[in-house]
């Protein structure tokens, strides 16, 4: 879902960028909630994936990049 997100990064404003960093929070506290029944981690680099979205897509550059006129 996330994916289908990235592909209209180009011509989407800043609610696509507000919904990536949502979907990508669900996803690491189902990631979390799951790691904590199981007591193993089971994929790591989908947690890393969605915690460096949540960084990068909350920075000032990527706010003023999706605010920028289209």
């Amino acid at each position: 879902m996330i994916g289908g997100f990235a592909l209209r990064f180009g011509s989407a404003g800043n609610s696509a960028r507000v919904t990536v960093i949502v979907l990508a929070g669900v996803q690491i506290l189902v990631f979390l909630g799951g790691m904590s029944r199981n007591r193993r981690a089971s994929g790591i680099v989908p947690l890393l994936g969605a915690i460096a979205l949540v960084v990068l897509l909350s920075q000032a550059s990527a706010r003023q990049w999706f605010k920028r006129p289209l």
